[in-house]
């Protein structure tokens, strides 16, 4: 088993604490027999020339190969992830394409053969999975004790780049529909009404850029390429889980909720959402 992350929670603190010691952490976790393990298979195998059979054939591979993308959760459906591969990242028909999700449209790019029905991957390709494969191996570590603050992370992660090279406000806004892991926390950090999913795609970006209007100013792809509207919108996805799930021990004012929250008016909900303004 890797190495567990050392956390303290999953409030505001809790991030703080996590963002201030990822680095050191990361790289300890870094030297657990595990990740090395996998480390060394993807250099060796992904650095020569390899056919989609032999990607397929070889779980040992294929478990860290599409954890690099954050879909180890596809790693028992293997016809599944075949067929994204094989089809290709462009065909408008294809898997990847209907499915309308970023990471199986990169999988497919990154895997796609060539003419002689080879993968060739070049040694920084293979350098930035290996690196996606440690940076999304600590994520989920982080997120066996503390789910929010895995969301967090990828969110930290990925967000800025899709806001920096989306063409427009339109296409970023569907790439993040297509990716459950940010809708879920800008359905918190957004307040997203019930039913939200159910909504035609186009309802949901103009929803989203309104949403982001209110909460990050007129343009709110560009705060999120930054790292003041990245950290604003975790903060208040944070916050709103707080808000959802009550307070923890490392909540600013939870002892006293727990003493006062039996004899005010206020209830438990009231009261916390005043501690919570009056410290921050």
């Amino acid at each position: 088993m890797p190495i567990a992350p050392s956390l303290i929670g999953g409030s505001l603190p809790g991030w703080a604490f996590l963002q201030s010691t990822q680095e050191s952490q990361q790289a300890t976790f870094e030297t657990s027999s595990d990740i090395q393990r996998n480390v060394a298979g993807m250099r060796e195998k992904l650095s020569e020339p390899f056919s989609l059979d032999d990607l397929m054939g070889d779980r040992q591979l294929l478990r860290p190969v599409l954890q690099s993308f954050g879909l180890e959760g596809e790693i028992d459906k293997g016809a599944f992830v075949r067929r994204i591969i094989s089809d290709g990242p462009d065909d408008p028909s294809g898997f990847a394409r209907r499915l309308n999700n970023t990471d199986f449209i990169e999988l497919a790019r990154v895997f796609e053969a060539d003419s002689d029905g080879l993968i060739r991957l070049t040694s920084s390709k293979v350098d930035e999975l290996v690196q996606n494969y440690q940076d999304e191996a600590f994520q989920v570590a982080v997120g066996e004790q503390e789910p929010d603050l895995r969301l967090a992370l990828n969110f930290e992660q990925d967000i800025g780049a899709l806001a920096r090279d989306s063409a427009s406000d339109r296409s970023f806004w569907f790439k993040v529909i297509g990716s459950a892991p940010l809708m879920e926390v800008f359905s918190a950090a957004f307040i997203l009404p019930d039913g939200f999913s159910n909504l035609d795609v186009d309802k949901q970006a103009d929803y989203l850029q309104k949403r982001g209007e209110q909460r990050l100013g007129s343009n709110p792809r560009a705060a999120l390429a930054t790292d003041d509207g990245i950290q604003s919108t975790i903060r208040d996805f944070i916050l709103q889980r707080q808000l959802e799930n009550g307070p923890d021990a490392l909540t600013p004012g939870a002892s006293a909720l727990t003493l006062l929250s039996g004899n005010s008016g206020l209830g438990s909900a009231g009261l916390f959402s005043l501690l919570i303004s009056n410290a921050t």
